[in-house]
Protein backbone atom coordinates (compact mmCIF):
# COMPACT_ATOMS: atom_id res chain seq x y z
CA UNK A 1 0.00 0.00 0.00
CA UNK A 2 0.91 3.52 -0.90
CA UNK A 3 0.13 6.90 -0.01
CA UNK A 4 0.08 10.12 -1.17
CA UNK A 5 1.07 13.30 0.31
CA UNK A 6 -0.93 16.26 -1.31
CA UNK A 7 -1.58 18.36 1.11
CA UNK A 8 0.44 21.31 0.09
CA UNK A 9 0.98 24.59 2.17
CA UNK A 10 -0.70 22.65 5.09
CA UNK A 11 1.83 19.32 4.85
CA UNK A 12 4.06 21.35 8.31
CA UNK A 13 0.76 21.67 10.37
CA UNK A 14 0.75 17.93 10.00
CA UNK A 15 3.54 17.54 11.10
CA UNK A 16 5.67 16.31 7.83
CA UNK A 17 7.75 17.86 5.76
CA UNK A 18 8.80 20.82 8.15
CA UNK A 19 12.39 21.28 7.42
CA UNK A 20 11.21 21.10 3.71
CA UNK A 21 7.99 23.78 2.59
CA UNK A 22 6.90 26.85 4.02
CA UNK A 23 3.94 27.96 4.75
CA UNK A 24 3.20 31.75 3.51
CA UNK A 25 0.12 33.80 3.16
CA UNK A 26 -1.04 35.70 -0.03
CA UNK A 27 -4.27 37.78 -0.50
CA UNK A 28 -6.62 38.08 -3.90
CA UNK A 29 -9.46 40.48 -4.78
CA UNK A 30 -12.45 40.74 -7.12
CA UNK A 31 -14.14 43.67 -8.64
CA UNK A 32 -17.71 43.68 -9.80
CA UNK A 33 -18.31 43.06 -13.13
CA UNK A 34 -16.90 45.91 -15.90
CA UNK A 35 -19.67 47.57 -17.70
CA UNK A 36 -19.26 47.52 -21.60
CA UNK A 37 -17.17 51.20 -21.34
CA UNK A 38 -15.32 50.16 -18.49
CA UNK A 39 -13.75 47.11 -20.60
CA UNK A 40 -13.50 49.28 -23.99
CA UNK A 41 -11.44 51.99 -21.80
CA UNK A 42 -9.03 49.18 -20.59
CA UNK A 43 -9.12 47.31 -24.11
CA UNK A 44 -8.33 43.86 -22.74
CA UNK A 45 -10.42 41.80 -25.28
CA UNK A 46 -8.44 38.46 -25.26
CA UNK A 47 -8.52 37.88 -21.92
CA UNK A 48 -4.90 37.32 -21.41
CA UNK A 49 -3.39 36.71 -17.91
CA UNK A 50 -1.01 39.39 -16.81
CA UNK A 51 1.83 39.25 -13.92
CA UNK A 52 4.40 42.06 -13.48
CA UNK A 53 7.74 41.88 -13.55
CA UNK A 54 8.34 42.18 -10.05
CA UNK A 55 10.10 39.59 -7.15
CA UNK A 56 6.81 40.27 -5.42
CA UNK A 57 4.48 39.94 -8.36
CA UNK A 58 0.95 41.33 -9.19
CA UNK A 59 -1.14 39.13 -11.15
CA UNK A 60 -4.41 39.93 -12.73
CA UNK A 61 -7.02 38.50 -15.40
CA UNK A 62 -10.57 38.97 -16.43
CA UNK A 63 -12.79 36.33 -15.82
CA UNK A 64 -15.53 35.24 -17.85
CA UNK A 65 -18.31 36.67 -15.83
CA UNK A 66 -16.17 40.42 -16.70
CA UNK A 67 -15.18 41.07 -13.21
CA UNK A 68 -10.88 41.01 -12.16
CA UNK A 69 -9.28 39.07 -10.29
CA UNK A 70 -5.85 40.28 -8.66
CA UNK A 71 -3.44 40.36 -5.88
CA UNK A 72 -0.47 38.42 -4.54
CA UNK A 73 2.39 41.63 -3.65
CA UNK A 74 2.65 40.94 -0.41
CA UNK A 75 3.51 37.76 1.35
CA UNK A 76 2.62 36.84 5.24
CA UNK A 77 4.48 34.49 7.50
CA UNK A 78 3.74 33.35 11.05
CA UNK A 79 6.39 32.59 13.41
CA UNK A 80 7.00 29.31 13.61
CA UNK A 81 4.18 28.35 11.13
CA UNK A 82 1.40 29.44 13.24
CA UNK A 83 -1.84 30.43 11.28
CA UNK A 84 -2.51 33.96 10.45
CA UNK A 85 -5.76 35.12 9.55
CA UNK A 86 -6.40 34.66 5.66
CA UNK A 87 -7.22 38.36 4.99
CA UNK A 88 -5.17 41.01 6.64
CA UNK A 89 -6.99 44.45 6.33
CA UNK A 90 -3.56 46.33 5.51
CA UNK A 91 -2.79 44.04 2.81
CA UNK A 92 -6.48 44.27 1.32
CA UNK A 93 -5.89 47.96 1.31
CA UNK A 94 -2.54 47.91 -0.01
CA UNK A 95 -3.80 45.86 -3.22
CA UNK A 96 -6.70 47.76 -3.71
CA UNK A 97 -4.28 51.36 -3.75
CA UNK A 98 -2.29 49.25 -6.46
CA UNK A 99 -4.68 48.06 -9.06
CA UNK A 100 -6.32 51.87 -8.76
CA UNK A 101 -2.64 52.89 -9.81
CA UNK A 102 -2.58 49.88 -12.56
CA UNK A 103 -5.84 50.81 -13.85
CA UNK A 104 -6.72 54.48 -13.41
CA UNK A 105 -9.47 53.96 -16.18
CA UNK A 106 -11.72 52.17 -13.58
CA UNK A 107 -11.05 54.50 -10.93
CA UNK A 108 -15.43 53.91 -10.19
CA UNK A 109 -15.39 49.93 -10.18
CA UNK A 110 -16.06 48.67 -6.77
CA UNK A 111 -13.43 45.76 -5.16
CA UNK A 112 -16.29 43.40 -4.55
CA UNK A 113 -14.34 40.51 -2.39
CA UNK A 114 -11.38 39.79 -0.74
CA UNK A 115 -10.03 36.21 -0.08
CA UNK A 116 -6.44 34.68 1.13
CA UNK A 117 -4.58 31.51 2.20
CA UNK A 118 -1.19 29.86 2.45
CA UNK A 119 0.87 28.62 -0.19
CA UNK A 120 4.43 26.69 0.07
CA UNK A 121 7.44 27.20 -0.38
CA UNK A 122 11.14 25.57 -0.82
CA UNK A 123 14.27 27.00 0.18
CA UNK A 124 14.81 26.59 -3.98
CA UNK A 125 10.92 27.86 -4.94
CA UNK A 126 10.56 24.69 -6.49
CA UNK A 127 8.47 21.85 -5.81
CA UNK A 128 9.33 19.36 -3.37
CA UNK A 129 8.79 15.48 -4.70
CA UNK A 130 10.25 12.30 -3.05
CA UNK A 131 9.35 9.24 -1.44
CA UNK A 132 9.79 8.38 2.54
CA UNK A 133 8.73 5.72 5.10
CA UNK A 134 10.29 2.82 6.71
CA UNK A 135 8.94 1.12 3.50
CA UNK A 136 9.69 4.27 1.59
CA UNK A 137 5.81 3.77 0.30
CA UNK A 138 5.07 7.59 1.41
CA UNK A 139 5.25 9.41 -1.66
CA UNK A 140 4.94 13.17 -1.97
CA UNK A 141 4.72 16.71 -4.15
CA UNK A 142 4.20 19.97 -2.58
CA UNK A 143 5.72 23.62 -2.43
CA UNK A 144 4.26 25.22 -5.65
CA UNK A 145 5.08 28.69 -4.82
CA UNK A 146 2.19 29.91 -5.75
CA UNK A 147 1.68 28.56 -8.89
CA UNK A 148 -0.42 25.24 -7.98
CA UNK A 149 -2.80 25.32 -10.59
CA UNK A 150 -0.35 24.09 -13.18
CA UNK A 151 2.25 22.42 -11.43
CA UNK A 152 -0.19 20.41 -8.81
CA UNK A 153 -2.06 19.53 -11.87
CA UNK A 154 0.78 17.98 -13.21
CA UNK A 155 2.28 16.83 -9.97
CA UNK A 156 -0.03 13.44 -10.39
CA UNK A 157 2.13 12.65 -13.35
CA UNK A 158 5.33 12.88 -11.49
CA UNK A 159 4.23 10.69 -8.57
CA UNK A 160 2.81 8.07 -10.35
CA UNK A 161 6.10 8.19 -12.39
CA UNK A 162 7.93 8.29 -8.72
CA UNK A 163 5.93 5.02 -7.94
CA UNK A 164 6.71 3.21 -10.49
CA UNK A 165 9.93 3.88 -10.63
CA UNK A 166 10.69 5.18 -13.65
CA UNK A 167 12.33 8.17 -15.51
CA UNK A 168 10.27 11.54 -16.04
CA UNK A 169 10.64 14.95 -16.12
CA UNK A 170 10.17 15.36 -12.16
CA UNK A 171 13.08 13.29 -11.99
CA UNK A 172 14.80 16.69 -11.48
CA UNK A 173 13.21 17.17 -9.00
CA UNK A 174 13.03 14.49 -6.67
CA UNK A 175 17.01 13.57 -7.42
CA UNK A 176 18.25 16.99 -6.75
CA UNK A 177 19.83 18.05 -3.75
CA UNK A 178 17.68 19.81 -1.06
CA UNK A 179 18.69 21.89 1.53
CA UNK A 180 16.52 22.19 4.35
CA UNK A 181 14.88 24.88 6.16
CA UNK A 182 16.62 26.55 8.86
CA UNK A 183 15.05 26.74 12.15
CA UNK A 184 13.47 29.37 14.01
CA UNK A 185 14.48 31.94 14.50
CA UNK A 186 16.37 32.12 11.63
CA UNK A 187 13.49 31.15 9.75
CA UNK A 188 11.46 33.75 10.46
CA UNK A 189 14.19 36.32 9.93
CA UNK A 190 15.25 34.79 6.62
CA UNK A 191 11.36 35.38 5.66
CA UNK A 192 11.16 39.11 7.20
CA UNK A 193 14.88 39.77 5.20
CA UNK A 194 13.91 38.24 1.97
CA UNK A 195 10.32 40.27 2.00
CA UNK A 196 12.22 43.40 2.89
CA UNK A 197 14.67 43.11 0.25
CA UNK A 198 12.09 42.07 -2.70
CA UNK A 199 9.88 45.13 -1.83
CA UNK A 200 12.83 47.50 -2.45
CA UNK A 201 13.95 46.21 -5.63
CA UNK A 202 10.20 46.19 -6.48
CA UNK A 203 10.18 49.88 -5.53
CA UNK A 204 13.35 50.43 -7.39
CA UNK A 205 11.29 48.72 -10.85
CA UNK A 206 8.49 51.06 -9.79
CA UNK A 207 10.52 54.22 -10.20
CA UNK A 208 11.95 53.42 -12.76
CA UNK A 209 9.21 52.18 -14.72
CA UNK A 210 7.48 56.10 -14.05
CA UNK A 211 10.76 58.10 -14.76
CA UNK A 212 10.17 56.08 -18.73
CA UNK A 213 6.15 57.54 -18.67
Amino acid sequence: AYVVIATNAYTPALGLLRSAVLPVYVQLFRTEPLSAAQRAAIDWRGREGIYTAHEMLESYRLTASGRIVGGAKHVRYGFAGRPLADCDPAVAASLEATFRARFPELRDVRITDHWGGPIAFALDFLPVVGRTGAQRNILYAVGYAGHGLALASYAGRMVADLLLERDGPGAALWSRRRWPLPPEPLRWLVVRGLTALFGHIDQRVDHAAAGHT
